[in-house]
């Protein structure tokens, strides 16, 4: 007889499968960032300042009709700002008094209040209706105008997992 030494009969079997397919498509959503940077003597004064700099641009984004879904914070960042002071020294003057001076090549740091910085994503998805250039002119003005920052901007396509499903299916024919 035939013996299949060393092979296990439940031995797990498989299939591998390989195929290619590739599909273009043209972006349907822009995609840009918006930040607020501000300087304060302490959080509170700084963090209160960024936040109203956000309802501000939160409230023209959906004046112009971005949806609340499509807008969220990807970071919020405090940090101390700093000036550099020069080092007091005390110099004896004979027969005179002691003059405070700075030390000549010395300086230390002192921190000097906050900097708050927030940036948000924006998502406006069908770009043909909702963002074509006169109304991406419109947008992008209203929040230039309110001192809002605008960056990062790009196309893109806004649901990827209908179209990775439709590319994996054509890809196993």
């Amino acid at each position: 007889g035939v013996s299949n030494f060393g092979i296990n009969e439940n031995y797990p079997q498989t299939i591998s499968v390989t195929g290619k397919a590739e599909e273009f498509i043209k972006p349907d959503t822009l995609v840009f960032t918006i930040t607020a940077n501000e300087e304060g003597k302490d959080v509170v004064s700084a963090s209160k300042a960024v936040d109203e700099k956000i309802a501000a641009a939160i409230k023209i984004l959906k004046d112009n009709g971005v949806e609340e879904k499509n807008i969220k914070t990807t970071s919020r960042e405090v940090n101390d700002t700093y000036s550099t002071v020069a080092c007091p020294a005390v110099v004896p003057m004979p027969g005179i008094r002691e003059v405070a001076m700075t030390s000549p090549g010395c300086s230390t740091s002192k921190v000097t209040g906050v900097n708050v910085y927030q940036t948000v994503e924006v998502k406006v998805p069908n770009i043909d209706k909702d963002a074509d250039g006169s109304k991406r002119e419109k947008l992008f003005t209203a929040l230039t105008g309110a001192n809002i920052k605008t960056g990062q901007i790009s196309f893109t396509v806004y649901d990827t997992d209908e179209v990775k499903k439709r590319v994996r299916a054509e890809a196993i024919k």
